[in-house]
């Protein structure tokens, strides 16, 4: 009988034995695809990553972006994306280096870099230095700034009325003019142009003083040699050939509404042989003028805006003393390519409201320019060749402002239906 019982135990011992190791092999397999579904997983999240700046200046943005640079290049794939957020406020942001208060160079990843505000109405960027350029990018791909202000920690522009008529003294013409509460005196945006930018300084009259228009049509005056006479009032002499001061002193007249330029800034930004750069929901004050050339391409401007700055409640005559973006240098040995306006809206800058140099493939899409002190629009003529080719427009609204080439001919850009 006891041989009969240990009989029947051991089929049963190892019936279950059997099933036990049979459990604990598929557990093993389905830790094991578990394991796998998880690093996947872990991989997935990791095609993204998000920060949020609690103190913002130069150096904390310039150390986020060599993070972000470090970042991508772990994670360097398409579907990559590295978010710095800038939270709602003003923050002041100077000097960094040589280049700009923010720089990018070879920052060339698969992935892109986002450095994103809370809106143009929300986020302010308050570049401090006058002289620096705002951002510098060089050999870079796949960056966007979006929902910002940028703008000067000062007046760069100034204006005020004609107090006499031009007049000439010992063979020299001037203009004296009462210099606006709370505007800049000429002397203090002078010596930040160069003295052989003297081309960079220029006076223009404004027919509405409370709602500004440059009127449309009429000359750039150059000036130089600022002289205070008493109080707010400065002398500004005119240059030019003889005919052109006689013209001048034929158009002004006392009680004229001027605006003073002088091109005292760093760019807005420099572009420098870079692809696939965007600037989205951003508007510039004081300083608007940026360059984008060196055969870059893929570039993208969308609801981005040029606007005037209210002084002492009321609108200032310029946005700026430079031009708004200039696509494609002259001498450039190669096209900038691929360039799209959309949604934008570009008022009262200091110069040409888009330059258009060598640069193919451009679209101006549902975009307003109007009241620029030079032109809204300019097309590069060089030798009697237009240089930009396959531009085009849909919805391009010009108002107080021209579209010309560079030869001062009227230039109708074709729609790109």
């Amino acid at each position: 009988m006891k041989k009969k019982k240990i009989y029947l135990v051991l089929p049963f011992i190892t019936l279950f034995t059997t099933i036990l190791l049979s459990s604990c092999s598929e557990l093993h397999v389905e830790e094991s695809i578990s394991s796998k579904s998880n690093e996947q997983f872990s991989k997935a999240l990791r095609a993204s990553n998000e920060i949020t700046l609690s103190t913002v200046n130069e150096k904390t943005i310039n150390d986020a972006i060599n993070e972000a640079g470090i970042w991508l290049g772990n994670n360097n794939n398409s579907s990559s994306s590295y978010t710095i957020n800038i939270p709602s406020g003003k923050y002041n942001v100077g000097f960094f280096n040589d280049r700009a208060s923010i720089n990018f160079v070879n920052f060339n990843y698969a992935g892109r870099l986002i450095i994103k505000g809370q809106g143009s109405q929300n986020t302010t960027i308050n570049f401090t230095d006058r002289v620096t350029h705002e951002i510098f990018m060089r050999n870079c791909s796949n960056i966007t700034f979006q929902g910002m202000l940028m703008v000067r920690d000062e007046l760069t522009v100034s204006q005020g009325e004609l107090v006499r008529n031009l007049y000439q003294s010992n063979g020299k013409t001037y203009a004296d003019i009462n210099i606006d509460q709370g505007y800049p005196s000429p002397e203090n945006i002078y010596p930040l142009a160069a003295v052989n930018l003297a081309a960079g300084r220029y006076i223009r009259r404004y027919s509405d003083h409370s709602w500004p228009r440059v009127e449309n049509g009429t000359n750039q005056w150059r000036w130089d040699n600022p002289t205070q006479v008493s109080g707010n009032t400065w002398r500004l002499q005119i240059l030019g050939s003889r005919r052109v001061l006689q013209e001048a002193r034929n158009y002004f007249a006392a009680g004229d509404n001027i605006g003073i330029k002088s091109k005292c800034t760093g760019q807005s930004f420099i572009i420098n042989g870079s692809n696939s750069i965007s600037f989205i929901d951003v508007t510039w004050r004081l300083a608007t003028r940026g360059v984008v050339g060196w055969g870059s391409s893929d570039i993208l401007f969308e609801d981005c805006k040029i606007l005037r700055t209210r002084v002492n409640g009321a609108w200032s005559y310029l946005s700026s003393p430079g031009g708004g973006p200039q696509i494609g240098r002259e001498n450039d040995n190669d096209f900038t390519q691929n360039v799209t306006f959309r949604n934008c809206y570009f008022a009262a800058s200091g110069d040409d409201g888009i330059g258009l140099f060598k640069v193919r493939n451009v679209e101006i899409i549902n975009t307003r320019v109007n009241n620029n002190f030079a032109r809204g629009i300019l097309i590069y003529r060089h030798e009697g060749r237009i240089i930009p080719e396959q531009v085009c427009q849909t919805n391009l609204v010009v108002r107080s402002d021209r579209v010309e080439d560079s030869d001062g001919n009227v230039y109708n850009i074709p729609s790109c239906n």
